[in-house]
């Protein structure tokens, strides 16, 4: 997203509302996953793997969603 902003305040936005989505998608997998901090913390490598996979995959499509097409 830096490559492609006009402005400093054009890329704040950006990573603000990348940082809101990647919140959103934590809680949404608190809510779905009850205690995903304590089960991490108690060695449950499926609760790991879980919250993992959801933050990397919200971020990828937060990456997608940012970059401009090549027309």
């Amino acid at each position: 997203m830096i490559a492609h902003s006009i402005s400093l305040l054009d890329f704040v936005v950006w990573a603000v509302i990348a940082a809101f989505v990647q919140l959103l998608a934590f809680l949404m997998t608190s809510l779905v996953l009850k205690g995903a901090s304590e089960r991490i913390k108690n060695g449950e490598l499926a609760a790991g793997i879980y919250v993992a996979a959801v933050a990397i995959s919200v971020g990828m499509l937060n990456a997608a969603c940012m970059t401009p097409t090549q027309n």
